[in-house]
């Protein structure tokens, strides 16, 4: 059984290749090429079809439902020219003896009792400007009279069967839509747009069954139109009405949000944690607190002490509760600390009096830099820079390296993130490219996101650079090259170079002591944190 889904599968990617190149089509459609090949395979096998051509099978009309069986009476009834609706035309089919007022209800029992229709038809016989009363075949698209029914020797296109194939969907349905979904047109947002485009006949019939439906389900009560009104107006009246039941308080402009002092000045908007330290220093007031001027001392490594010594007690030592501060601290305003305390949470577990040490040491130099600040500044620089890099092999136990990334839009740092990588690369160049994947899918999100904001004015989403300064994983990007070194990782390189391609990004080299995205890999001194920081323009 493995080899015959194997031999369905590489037909169907052969198919696939071959419908793109032979109708010179986008690569973009493939899916619905493939789609539509397997909703072709399944259910046109060999044993369905019992000896005929797909053709047959699909075109050629059950000679069952000839006849008379298309043509049903239309009977309208106009409106008064006074009302709601003036002069407009409400028709209703029927059908041996049963009656129809809505499209849907048509089709639906078309389908059921296995009779031929076409939908153009049933949709014109539900139009409001047609006048006509009297018999209407349902089978053809026409002025509302009655036709002969066709040979059924002869194939129709624009017909439609649903008995054409037993236990079979409605292939040509099924095509007309997917015909329709390459089509790159944009549905109408307003009303006034629906009437102004093209099929505005189809919106009016769409909407005219769905207020029909409505209506004949009573969700809804027409009552007279509010008086027109400004919209200051409007918000004193409702948060007057709002008064009288409940306590409100208007809060104005926001000025702090989950420990973020929001501060707005001329220059742009400040995000600090000021006050959220000052409360926790008076929580933690009791240990000893002495003022640092870096995270970590430059060369330091826990993994390279002497580890002996027993587990703390956390009622004493509440080291997981500072783990998860400094986390939430370095998430949103102080992304120099991001490696430090990245490494400290590695030690939740069986944390010992070092670690203790060593992360009283981290909270001292938040409390010293208490005054740092995010930064948004009010430039009209809107061109989105990324910058990634990779310390190789930097954790001694695993050997596996830490990356990370920032994303800037001009001067103003938005998006930052440090993480241990979950592969062990063989060089410097592979742990690159996983880093170099990771902001790629973040970019993409993150643009995705800026899409729906649609009053963010000037902002370049087609020139998005990457800074990197690794030149070897930058020339695997550009140039289709592979090789035993990088068949691990190959998922992630494809990635980044079919985006690349794209265009959704151009790389860029930056000089290993102008690249931003340092700070967040390893442990740098206090100058270096002060100069990234001054070119970032993220701290006042």
């Amino acid at each position: 059984m493995n080899g015959v889904a194997e031999r369905f599968n590489w037909s169907a990617i052969e198919a696939l290749r071959t419908t793109i190149v032979d109708d010179n089509m986008d690569r973009m459609w493939w899916a619905e090429v493939l789609m539509a090949y397997t909703h072709v395979k399944n259910r046109l096998s060999q044993k369905l079809l019992e000896g005929q051509t797909p053709y047959e099978r699909v075109v050629v009309k059950d000679e069952r439902q000839s006849g008379s069986m298309g043509n049903w009476d239309r009977v309208v009834k106009q409106h008064p020219t006074m009302g709601q609706y003036p002069n407009r035309f409400d028709a209703t089919l029927s059908y041996q003896g049963q009656k129809f007022r809505s499209a849907k209800s048509v089709i639906k029992y078309c389908e059921d009792n296995k009779i031929d229709y076409s939908r153009e038809s049933v949709k014109d016989s539900f139009k409001y400007n047609n006048p006509y009363m009297g018999p209407w075949d349902i089978r053809k698209v026409g002025d509302g009279a009655a036709t002969d029914s066709p040979d059924a020797d002869s194939p129709d296109e624009s017909h439609v069967s649903s008995t054409s194939v037993s236990n079979l969907v409605d292939l040509a349905v099924y095509f007309e839509g997917l015909e329709c979904s390459n089509v790159d047109s944009a549905n109408p947002l307003t009303y006034s747009e629906a009437i102004a485009s093209p099929d505005k006949s189809d919106w009016e019939t769409a909407m005219g069954d769905e207020v029909e439906t409505l209506r004949e389900r009573n969700v809804f009560k027409e009552v007279d139109k509010t008086p027109q009104m400004k919209n200051d107006k409007i918000k004193l009246h409702v948060i007057t009405l709002l008064n009288k039941s409940f306590k409100c308080v208007d809060l104005g402009k926001t000025k702090r949000f989950l420990g973020i002092d929001i501060i707005r000045e001329e220059e742009g908007i400040r995000f600090s944690q000021t006050s959220y330290v000052e409360e926790l220093s008076k929580r933690f007031s009791n240990y000893v607190f002495k003022k640092v001027a870096e995270p970590f001392k430059v060369g330091f490594d826990i993994a390279e002490l002497n580890l002996e010594g027993d587990v703390l007690d956390a009622s004493q030592y509440p080291y997981r509760t500072m783990v998860g501060i400094l986390l939430f601290i370095s998430r949103y305003t102080r992304p120099d600390i991001s490696i430090a305390i990245g490494i400290l949470a590695r030690y939740n577990a069986k944390p010992k009096l070092i670690h203790w040490n060593c992360i009283m040491h981290l909270w001292n130099y938040v409390v010293s830099t208490k005054e740092k600040c995010i930064h948004l500044s009010g430039n009209s620089n809107l061109k989105v820079n990324c910058y990634v890099d990779a310390s190789w092999m930097t954790t001694i136990p695993d050997r596996k390296s830490v990356m990370g990334y920032l994303i800037m839009i001009g001067n103003n740092l938005i998006l930052w993130r440090t993480t241990k990588q979950s592969l062990i690369t063989m060089s410097a160049m592979e742990a690159e490219l996983i880093a170099l994947s990771e902001l790629v899918k973040e970019v993409i999100w993150f643009k995705c996101c800026l899409d729906e904001v649609r009053n963010v004015q000037n902002l370049d989403f087609g020139g998005i650079v990457v800074n990197c300064d690794n030149q070897a994983g930058m020339h695997f990007i550009r140039n289709d090259v592979e090789n035993s070194k990088t068949k691990y990782i190959d998922v992630k390189l494809q990635f980044v170079r079919e985006h690349y391609k794209s265009h959704l990004f151009s790389l860029k080299y930056i000089y290993t002591k102008k690249n931003l995205a340092d700070i967040l890999t390893k442990r740098v001194n206090r100058e270096k944190i002060v100069e990234l920081c001054k070119y970032l323009d993220i701290y006042c």
